[in-house]
């Protein structure tokens, strides 16, 4: 069994306030009572423990992270930013994957006890979970997050300026025929607001793919071109490349004949021809907001609004070389 603070004050019959003061140097206890206590805590083999130390005086090495593998590629991402950036504040992260069942988030909290005071979700955790975070005894950030609790911050992503930025562009370009293809919630209210106000003889709708996979975009490709559009906004980006590589295989010339823009700014959309026109999400803003609360408890803005990365899938056609 560990040495004590309370094991060293009995063996040397001073206070466990004195014996804490002997040890960390401080004021206040005579040089042969702390000549004493330091042989004795050589002695019997003490070591600090200085997790509950940090956390005792409200400062704590160690912040929390949990991650999913079905992240996306952007989550994946923005997670690695984080790190990053805890890191050059000379903190130190303790990954783990998300916990699925409220019993599992429990047990999570009960080993991290004492270690770190905030816990980041890098996803949100499903309502389950999510309904038993107060009790957990930690501070909580849940990026995308929507509901807030005592201990829990929520970092909402708003998704819709991007995708009305994305739509006000295209009609700009003097598209008259956009469509969205997705099936995503988050996605469709930005899409509708863009055209609200708008000129009616602007044709739009939605189609939907069997999923939100590469092969998906390609598939959806016939149905694309039976709507007649000229631009198409996608819900994520894995399924504009799908369409992009359909577009390739039939001559479609893109963004002459149809402009397209993504969703969610993955890598690999920079460096396919053309390069996709994507709705970012601002991750750097969202991380500097995660370490303003870990340095200060607070934070200036917890509403993140997404923006259009414009490239050459949706130039404008007197633009393109």
């Amino acid at each position: 069994m560990s040495v004590t603070l309370k094991d060293l004050a009995a063996a040397s019959g001073l206070s466990i306030r004195s014996v804490r003061r002997a040890l960390s140097g401080e004021p206040g206890v005579s040089p042969n009572a702390r000549e004493k206590i330091c042989t004795l805590a050589s002695e019997l083999g003490y070591v600090p423990n200085v997790a509950a130390r940090d956390l005792r005086v409200g400062r704590t090495p160690f912040v929390g992270l949990l991650t999913s593998p079905a992240d996306s590629d952007v989550a994946r991402r923005r997670t690695q930013d984080l790190i990053d950036r805890i890191g050059a504040l000379g903190l130190h992260t303790l990954a783990a994957v998300r916990p699925d069942t409220p019993t599992a988030m429990r047990e999570l909290a009960r080993k991290w006890s004492g270690m770190a005071r905030w816990i980041i979700f890098a996803s949100p955790p499903n309502p389950e979970v999510e309904a038993v975070l107060p009790e957990c005894g930690f501070s909580f950030v849940i990026i995308d997050g929507k509901k807030a609790a005592p201990n829990v911050i929520p970092l909402v992503i708003d998704r819709s300026p991007g995708i009305a930025e994305a739509i006000t562009h295209l009609l700009s370009s003097g598209r008259k025929n956009i469509w969205r293809c997705g099936n995503l919630s988050g996605r469709k209210s930005g899409f509708e607001q863009a055209f609200r106000r708008k000129d009616r003889s602007i044709r739009h709708g939605t189609i939907s793919p069997a999923g939100e996979t590469f092969e998906d975009g390609f598939h959806i490709g016939p149905d694309i071109l039976r709507t007649g559009a000229d631009a198409v906004f996608f819900d994520v980006d894995r399924t504009a490349l799908g369409f992009l590589r359909f577009a390739q295989k039939n001559n479609i010339r893109i963004p002459e004949d149809i402009a397209v823009v993504g969703f969610d700014d993955d890598q690999a959309g920079r460096f396919v021809t053309p390069p996709l026109a994507t709705v970012a999400q601002p991750i750097a803003e969202i991380n500097q907001a995660v370490l303003q609360l870990l340095e200060t408890n607070q934070t200036n803005q917890t509403l993140f609004p997404t923006h259009l990365v414009l490239r050459e899938s949706a130039q404008k056609k007197e633009d393109v070389k």
